[in-house]
């Protein structure tokens, strides 16, 4: 009898070691996979957000038409007209933090969006060489250039420019991939 008592607790043991077991296994994979699951919903919505952010501004500084704008000044300058380069800048020039808020509130997020993180660090890396760029040209620092100096810088930053748009543009397409049904992680 005393044996028999004894494999009753030695078999309810072993099932309630077995059963913590799988218990313990089968939340630790429903964890990992709710998880994986919220990192995919994170990652759709800040690819989302990203690229709403940078569509709305390339689509604001082409329609304001900056690019021709500074051909325009850089043909000017070639022709022999002498324009003062910190006359013809705007004076305000927000930095980035302020033009994408989206972005930089989030920058912890960039991670979850993978190879659409170099996109994005040659977009706003090219932008900020731009904005630094205007940010002397603001301050006079090019104005006692010579007139082919001028038109150089000019056309100098619009390349950069050009690359920096071209660079979001392709961005925002890789943004757009990631929040796409067929691409979810």
């Amino acid at each position: 009898m005393a044996d028999s008592g004894l494999a009753s607790s030695v078999i309810a043991a072993a099932s309630g070691l077995i059963g913590t077991i799988v218990g313990g296994v089968i939340t630790y994979v429903l964890q990992r996979v709710q998880r994986k699951a919220d990192r995919c919903e994170e990652r759709i919505a800040f690819a989302r957000a990203v690229s709403a952010e940078l569509r709305a501004y390339i689509e604001l500084v082409t329609e304001r038409d900056h690019t021709n704008n500074y051909r325009k000044i850089a043909k000017s300058l070639r022709e022999g007209h002498d324009i003062r380069l910190s006359a013809v800048v705007s004076k305000s020039n927000p930095p980035p933090e302020k033009l994408f808020p989206i972005f930089f509130s989030q920058l912890d997020k960039v991670g979850l969006l993978g190879e659409a993180a170099s996109g994005l660090g040659r977009f706003y890396t090219g932008l900020g060489g731009v904005i630094a760029t205007l940010d002397q040209t603001i301050a006079g620092q090019f104005d006692q250039l010579d007139r082919p100096e001028r038109a150089n810088l000019v056309e100098t930053e619009l390349a950069l420019w050009e690359r920096t748009l071209q660079a979001g543009r392709v961005v925002c397409e890789d943004l757009d991939r990631i929040s796409s049904p067929i691409e979810r992680h």
